[in-house]
């Protein structure tokens, strides 16, 4: 609440007075508005569970990358994350017990990427990453060390969970200059992934891999 106090010791002033007070009030009221919104978007943009960016803000943050990249072509490496067959986690221990592998899933993955990248919860257990300013070999490198790492069981609670996961990659600008479509690229990798029985990463090959 906002408290606004004025005084007057000339009874002519009162009007004028009153006038910039409801001018005043109605340019909070439009402010409020305005703080209110922002928050609700900041909201629909953070995955409740994970506290990471959703979908819906990396597809902003596409879009903004490459209004940049013509400028200045710094390298992105897309990552798509899925788990494998993590439907059995949930008709083995429970959905509670799946949310908690889901946030374990999240540090796992954090912890092998650098400050200025950014993981995003895709949906379901599946995780984006976007890698700034890395060249391929060095995507390949961080996405590698990612699934080594789930090597280690997930304990969570009395449980101790061991499963593997699988990674889709792709390089952007080098493979597209339309990040979407990297998004896309690296999600098609993913797929191929697991048609090939999973625990690996793969980079998104055109030719062995059609969308």
């Amino acid at each position: 609440d906002i408290v606004i106090s004025l005084v007057t010791y000339d009874a002519r002033e009162i009007g004028s007075i009153r006038l910039a007070l409801e001018q005043l009030g109605n340019y909070i009221n439009a402010s409020k508005l305005q703080i209110i919104n922002k928050k609700l978007q900041q909201t629909v943009r953070i995955d409740p569970l994970t506290q990471l960016y959703n979908r819906a803000y990396l597809e902003e943050l596409a879009k903004l990358i490459m209004a940049q990249s013509t400028r200045t072509m710094i390298p992105y490496g897309i990552l798509m994350i899925d788990m494998d067959q993590f439907h059995l986690i949930n008709h083995s221990y429970g959905t509670s017990i799946g949310d908690e592998v889901i946030k374990a899933m999240a540090h796992n993955i954090h912890e092998h990427i650098r400050q200025g990248d950014i993981l995003i919860r895709y949906g379901g257990d599946t995780f984006a990453v976007v890698l700034y300013d890395y060249d391929a070999g060095e995507v390949e490198a961080v996405a590698e060390a990612i699934r080594l790492s789930f090597k280690k069981k997930i304990r969570v609670n009395t449980y101790a969970i061991l499963k593997t996961i699988s990674i889709g990659i792709s390089l952007f600008p080098t493979q597209t200059h339309d990040m979407i479509e990297g998004i896309e690229y690296a999600k098609r990798a993913l797929l191929e992934v697991k048609h090939q029985g999973g625990n690996a990463a793969l980079v998104y090959d055109p030719k062995a891999m059609p969308i």
